[in-house]
Parts: C-alpha cells; structure tokens; sequence
C-alpha cells in the first residue's frame, strides 16, 4: 500500500490524525487535575471533559448547512389552551444571570442595569416574581456566574426576605471552565493573572448546576415539577399559563419557545432539524460556517429563531442525566487569553462551553412553540437599552415591561464606534429621552446630542459629522414620511422638523425651576405673581416675582444647559446657531393670569435673590427677549439654549422661535426687580 503515492497523503494524515488525538488523551488528564485543584464539581468536571474529548475528535461545534434543513411550522401559542393557575403551585423561576455588561461599559452584572424610572432589571424580576408568591408558592433562582455572584447578592440587601436565603434557596453557580492554548492544546498557563485561565461555563452550565448544588433534587422533595429558565436580560420573558400547560400535559422534557425572525432578532440562533435523525436543532451564528452565512441570514428560509425561554420537566432532567442520555454539544470560540487588553492580549486560546440550546437535540421529545415576538425583548446592547428607556414602553401592572398602548416596536441602531458604552449613551440624552411611540426605526452615525421635547415618528436616520467635543443637538419634532426613510444630515431640513448646527452654540444661560406655590396680587390692569421656586429657601426674598398681563399670550422658555462654565476664547466670533421645536404650535391658548402661564421662571443659584419682570399692554405681541439673571463669583462664559414658544392667540404667532446669544457673564450684585415698558427691558 505505502508503494502506491496516492495512498502515501492519506496514510500521514490519518497518521497525524492518530497523534493528535493521542496527545489529546494524555492532556486530558492535565485538565481534570487542574480542574479537580480549582474546586470544580465532578459533575462540571465530567460535562467539560467530554466536550474536550469531542474536540479532540475534530468537532469544533460548527453546524454546516449540509447537515440541517428549514422547520416550515411549528405550533402556535395563540392556538394552546388557558392553563390551570394551579399549575404554578409547582413552578420555579430560574433566571440565567451570568453576564456583565462590559460590553456597555458597565462592570456589574447586566441585571443591575436601570430600565425605567431608576428600576433595574433585577427589580422587575423581583417584583414579578413576588406578585406570582401572593397566590402561589412561586420560587425564584439565580444562575450567577463568577462575575455575578456578589454584585447581586449585594443588591438583594434591598431585599431582606430574599437575601437572608441567598445561599439555600437563591443561588445557583456556574462551573469554571479551563481555557486551551492553541499552540499546545495544553491547560493555558498565565501566571501573572491566573483567574485569565479560566471562564465560567455559561448558560449551557445550568444542569450540571442543578445537579451539582442537590437543588434539583431538593426541589422535587419540595414538590415542584417545572422550571421556567430564561436569560435575564429578556424582559420579554415572564411566566406564562399556555406554555407551562402545554409542558405539564404533552410530558415533553423541555418546550422551548421560539418567535418569527425579524429586523430586530434576526442574528439569534434559528431553528432547523437535523437530516439524520430528524432532531430539533437550534444554530447559533457563531455554529455557521463561514461559508453558509448567507443561508444563515435568510429569514425566508428559516423563518423561527430562539427566544431563550424554555420549560423544563424537572422528573425528566434529572432521569436524563442520571442516566447519561442529556449529552451537550460544545460552542467553541477562539480568542487571546485576555481580549480586553489591547496591549497585553496574550497567547490565542479556544474555549468550550456547554450549549444549552442542544438539550432539544439531546432530548427526545422536546418540542418547539412559536410565540409572539414581544416574548424575546433583550437589553444586552445600548441601543436596546435606548428603545426600553424611551415612552415606547411601559411597565405594566404585573412589572412586566411591555409596549406603550399604541406604540410602535421601536428599532435603533446606533454607530457602534460613538455609542459602544452606557456612558455614550447617556452623554446624548441628558435632557431626558426622545419619544419613540412613533418611531419604526431610528438610526444614528455621528455624535449628537437630543435636545428637550424631541419626537421621532416612522424610520429615520440621523447622520453627524464630526464635531469634537461640542456634538450638535437635535430638537422638534423629526417625521419619516410613511413607507418612506428620512435621513437627516448637517445643515440639511434647517427650517422644518430638525435643526443641527454645523459647529458649537453658545447661548444665554437661564436657569429652569419648577413652580410649586404661585402668590398673586391684583393692581388695575396688572397681574403680579410670584413663583417659588424648587427647592425653596427659607427666606420669602427667594422667590421670583414676574409680571403678566391679562388676555396677552405669554411666551415660554424652556432652556437646557448644553455646557455651563466653558471659558471662552477672546476675540471669538459667536458660531453660527440653528436650533428649534414645533411644541407650541398645536397648543391652545393659556390665560396669562393663569399659573400655566409661568412654566419657566429665572432663578439665581444657590441662595442668591434673581428678578425679572415683564409689562405688557394688552393685545400687544410680548418682547422675546428674557432676562437671564445670575450672581457668579467668577468671569465665565456660559453655553446653553434657550427655545422660546410662542403661544397661539392675540397678536402672537403661533411659531417657534429662537434665541441665541453669546454673553461674558461678569461678577455681579443680584440686580433689582425691573417693572417698565418691554421695549425699555
């Protein structure tokens, strides 16, 4: 045989092939020692190993699409029938929370991460899980990896009655991981950081957990036969009757939920089956080789990606892996030891971690429900986190976070490259979020900034050039025509729905109270009011006495403060300012002798006294120019913006109007109130 050439390629490889795996037999004994040394559990230990050992064989986890074929239908959950609210009485929540938003630029776990109104994602949690304990003995469970652990167990100090049985009946933890040097296929060794050797088994590690922790089987003493397992960062995935009746009647091991693919989860993992053995199979984008991505993208083709929700039989897992037949399949990924470090990456490594998506080729009988889209609801990025933050949604009356009635599934795509972290993102709304109940799709490129009462409706794009420090800001109300992109650029549309300016504003600084008691006083044909302002001080020479005028529409300031205090550059011409709203133009008319006719009073910092008055005859179109007044210790220049809307009625126009300016504000005493003509102020 060796004589023929043709046979001498084959032979070597099969040959090399046979060293590999010899090498690959000895180094297994390295890892389960090493393993064994960490502390890891057995059962962690035997999981891993045998996806070691299947990596050593050649599968690397990659799923090619010779091997799967398109699922056409699957069951859907409009069609399942109510389920028995009894059934909850045996139900436990199992919440994945092993991931920290790093990503984000956050370094806690992402479950720590405010959604609405200062509430995290852990709170909701919380709050849904307690409102189901009202009526059921609900359990809930964490899945914490390394990282998790303590960033939550601290934040549940809020939560005492959970927190004082953290470790009985909250948390569960991952296994750890060994990473493999690529050059060697050997345990990597880093002794410089010696925790970079490792990584946590992730959400695939959620059996062996179970299993490891004896609360699997302390739960079935307990009574509870299902588990509801989900990421925790899917605030779209709550507890629902029609997929625990469906698990609870068909005695399928697992039901997994599955959505129709759309713009906005069209990178998670479809659903196929297997050519072989006709087994469900879900394929990651990391599993597609590169060669078949376009199959992977085809929505038309795979129409069902995951969602991450599953229902587990709690009788049926633990008799499936005590008998060996739950067989995970490994995701591998190759990467430098420490891909945070640009500097110091270290050697290339591969890491193996247990899918927990391949339980449903595992399993027999698992099943697949394909659910509404609204289950799958992820903030795992910032530009999610945008679309969650903004009125598009709402929490609802069981904590859920769910669409605002009428709104739109608002899409936002952000540049990665201006908004990679939460920082970023915030940086651009610091005046409070834009509306998106009209929004489709929202994307940005370029740094900007949402200036106050800013809408958005239908697809729109936003493009910015670069602009430094000073990123232009957006106002008003922005419209994508129906069926129709909008796209936004630069001095483009100056005079319509959006303004942005092609360099910094400098504008006059007024500071906005918020008017609490408004005391007013009648002399002939004037009204004199005075708004206290918040926070008030003790001294009644705090407030802020403004003059109005009966039947004259009073314009209103709305200023926000771009950048206070920034010096400015002597001899500087003032930049050119585009900015502007349409709030007022729909507005009815206030009185003037009314309390909403002051929405915006000047007040000096701290305890310094401000005053600014107004006169005006009746009739007569009010002077749009206020007053800032302020009391400073130190020459500074002052960027802001000031916005004023005309309301409809009288003699005035029922537009927008803009104010810009650029002032040198100089060390002052508070000035005097000033009653006088307009014209004179």
């Amino acid at each position: 045989a060796l004589s023929s050439s043709s046979q001498i390629p084959s032979f070597a490889s099969a040959f090399g092939a046979c060293l590999v795996l010899m090498a690959a037999v000895a180094f297994a004994e390295d890892f389960k020692e090493k393993m064994v040394a960490q502390g890891v559990k057995p059962e962690f230990c035997d999981v891993w190993l045998g996806l070691h050992s299947k990596f050593c064989e050649g599968d690397t986890g990659l799923i090619p699409e010779s091997s799967i074929e398109p699922v056409n239908e699957l069951v859907d959950w409009d069609s399942l029938p109510e389920g028995d609210p009894s059934l909850l009485d045996k139900t436990v929540i199992l919440k994945l929370n092993g991931m920290v938003a790093t990503d984000m630029g956050f370094d806690k776990a992402t479950c720590l991460l405010s959604v609405k109104k200062e509430q995290t994602i852990l709170d909701l949690v919380v709050h849904q899980t307690k409102q189901l304990q009202e009526q059921h003995p609900v359990r809930l469970l964490l899945l914490n990896s390394v990282e998790t652990e303590e960033d939550t167990r601290e934040f549940f100090k809020t939560y005492p009655e959970l927190h004082d049985m953290w470790e009985s009946d909250v948390s569960l933890q991952q296994g750890l991981c060994p990473k493999i040097d690529a050059a060697t296929r050997q345990p990597v060794v880093w002794p410089a950081n010696p925790s970079l050797e490792w990584c946590s088994s992730g959400d695939g590690g959620v059996f062996a957990a179970l299993l490891a922790s004896g609360k699997l089987d302390q739960l079935l003493e307990d009574g509870y036969e299902y588990a509801f397992v989900s990421s925790i960062e899917n605030l779209g995935a709550t507890v629902d009757l029609r997929m625990l009746a469906r698990l609870a009647t068909s005695d399928a091991p697992i039901v997994a939920e599955f959505c129709s693919r759309g713009a906005g989860c069209a990178e998670r993992g479809h659903l196929a089956m297997q050519h072989d053995c006709a087994g469900l199979v879900v394929r990651e984008r990391e599993q597609c080789p590169q060669a078949d991505q376009k199959d992977f993208h085809d929505t038309t083709k795979y129409k069902f990606c995951s969602t991450g929700n599953m229902w587990l039989n709690l009788k049926h897992v633990k008799n499936a892996l005590v008998e060996g037949e739950l067989k995970l399949s490994a995701t591998v990924k190759a990467e430098h030891l420490d891909p945070s470090s640009p500097e110091q990456p270290g050697p290339e490594v591969f890491v193996l971690k247990p899918s927990l998506t391949s339980a449903l080729t595992s399993l027999p009988g698992a099943q697949a429900i394909c659910v509404l889209c609204d289950r799958c609801n992820y903030v795992m990025t910032c530009d999610q986190l945008f679309a969650l933050r903004s009125d598009a949604y709402v929490v609802g009356g069981d904590f859920t976070l769910v669409l605002a009635p009428g709104a739109c599934k608002p899409i936002v795509e952000f540049d990665s490259g201006s908004y990679k972290t939460l920082h970023d993102f915030e940086q651009s709304v610091p005046l409070g979020m834009p509306s998106l109940k009209a929004c489709k799709k929202l994307k940005v490129n370029g740094k900007i900034i949402f200036g106050p009462h800013v809408s958005i409706d239908g697809e729109v794009e936003i493009h910015s050039g670069d602009h430094g420090d000073h990123p232009p800001i957006v106002t008003g109300h922005i419209r994508g025509t129906p069926g129709k992109l909008r796209i936004l650029r630069d001095a483009d549309d100056m005079l319509s729905h959006v303004a942005l300016s092609a360099r910094p504003r400098s504008y006059v600084l007024m500071p906005q109270t918020k008017v609490i008691k408004v005391v007013t006083s009648q002399t002939g044909a004037r009204t004199q009011q005075q708004a206290v302002p918040w926070p008030s001080t003790a001294s009644a020479a705090a407030a802020v006495p403004v003059s109005v005028v009966r039947a004259a529409a009073a314009p209103v300031v709305e200023p926000f403060e771009h950048a206070a205090s920034a010096p400015a550059a002597q001899g500087e011409e003032a930049p050119p300012v585009v900015a502007m709203s349409e709030k007022a133009a729909s507005e009815p008319a206030a009185a003037a002798t009314s309390a909403e006719a002051i929405e915006t009073a000047a007040a000096a910092p701290a305890a310094a006294t401000a005053a600014a008055a107004t006169t005006t005859p009746a009739g007569a179109v009010p002077a749009f120019t206020p007053q800032p007044v302020m009391h400073v210790q130190a020459p500074q220049m002052v960027h802001a913006t000031h916005v004023v809307h005309a309301r409809a009625g009288g003699n005035v126009p029922a537009v927008p109007y803009v104010m810009p300016a650029r002032v040198y504000v100089a060390p002052r005493s508070p000035p005097q109130a000033q009653h006088g003509p307009a014209s004179a102020q």
